[in-house]
């Protein structure tokens, strides 16, 4: 797999799957790390129907008493006294189911939003050789690849950035694969990664060996959009028209 390494430590064209090459697996998967980011955008997600927004109703409304506990007990201690009439209470059921239909619209309208990130936030996991060249070949869209090794900090901020950048940019795929299932030497693995690439149609138009190098490992999914426009790669938000016709 060294013309592998000298593609990407060259920065050659790497859009070079040859028919020698055998058809790899056509099955891929979307990643679903078990970690902070993905816990946070996952959460609340185990119901995604009616029962779903009536939990995090019941869920809120909870929160909601609790912290109101004494003005309920002062409210309570009124009542009691004759100090509120029944008129007066009846107003207040009524304001009351006005609220709780408001808070099911907000709670609705904000599990649709988030049901609609999480589905964009897809990063493809190539989990071979045959995978990734496919990838190179077939994507019709701008393609992004970390290459990357779970042992080194700035791959997992890298991955995460990823996952948060595919949800923006729905006009790109961002893709990972694990540097010694690509192929990759473990000297490779070990000394140049975090890898980076950029392709468009099967032309490789970005080349980041060591990308940390150049961004430091705590980027922010900002931050790394900034270094690929001085790179002269531009990425369109997907989310910019729609925030434009809300």
């Amino acid at each position: 797999m060294a013309n592998l390494e000298d593609r990407i430590l060259h920065g050659e064209n790497a859009g070079y799957c040859s028919s020698s090459d055998d058809e790899g697996e056509s099955k891929l998967k979307i990643v679903k790390d078990d970690d902070n980011h993905q816990a946070n955008v996952m959460n609340g997600f185990r119901n995604t129907g009616v029962k779903g927004v009536l939990e995090d109703y019941r869920r809120s409304k909870d929160i909601q008493r609790m912290q109101g506990a004494d003005k309920e007990r002062a409210i309570a201690e009124m009542a009691k006294r004759g100090m509120l009439s029944g008129e007066r209470r009846d107003d207040d059921e009524d304001e009351k189911e006005e609220n709780d239909e408001d808070d099911l619209d907000e709670i609705r309208s904000r599990r649709l939003a988030e049901m609609r990130s999480t589905v964009l936030s897809n990063v493809l996991e190539l989990e071979s050789k045959d995978q990734l060249l496919a990838a190179i070949e077939e994507c019709s869209m701008t393609l992004i690849i970390h290459m990357y090794d779970l042992r080194v900090d700035a791959c997992r901020r890298l991955n995460t950035v990823f996952k948060t950048l595919a949800g923006l940019y729905g006009n790109a795929q961002f893709c990972r694969v694990q540097g010694v299932k690509s192929g990759l030497s473990e000297n490779f693995v070990t000394k140049g990664l975090p890898t980076v690439q950029v392709y468009r149609k099967g032309e490789l138009v970005g080349n980041f060996v060591r990308i940390d190098n150049d961004i430091g490992d705590d980027v922010s999914p900002k931050e790394l959009v900034e270094y690929f426009k001085s790179k002269g790669i531009n990425l369109n938000s997907s989310q910019s028209d729609d925030e434009g016709s809300e």
